[in-house]
């Protein structure tokens, strides 16, 4: 039999690293730590207050993402791609300022959706 190597030998991690915060983005956010935070990620003031702080990853843009990418998700009836109702229109929260940006940023949005 040979010999196992270490799992630090097989896999080095630099000194440097740190483990990323889940919590500084719009698709990672666990159920229940939502529900017990007090302002619940999908809950609109709390949305409104991340959107207005400013913080990454929970820009109106980030929201608009992962709302889309959520779309199919179901596969229960009348659930993403399955639904028989309609699944509505994007709404923007009470209190967050319309999104307005230069064309061309626009054009960088637009070509990020179409890659992911």
């Amino acid at each position: 039999m040979t010999k196992r190597k270490p799992f630090e030998e097989v896999y080095p991690i630099k000194d440097t690293y740190k483990r990323f915060d889940s919590r500084n983005t719009s698709f990672a956010q666990s159920r229940r730590r939502r529900q017990s935070e007090g302002l619940g990620y999908a809950d609109d003031a709390g949305k409104v207050e991340r959107m207005n702080k400013g913080i990454p990853g929970f820009s109106i843009v980030d929201y608009a993402f992962k709302d889309a990418a959520e779309t199919y998700t179901g596969r229960g009836m009348n659930t993403g791609y399955y639904s028989w109702t309609s699944l509505g229109v994007a709404t923007k929260p009470e209190g967050v300022p319309r999104w307005e940006v230069s064309p061309e940023e626009a054009s960088k949005v637009v070509k990020k959706a179409a890659k992911f």
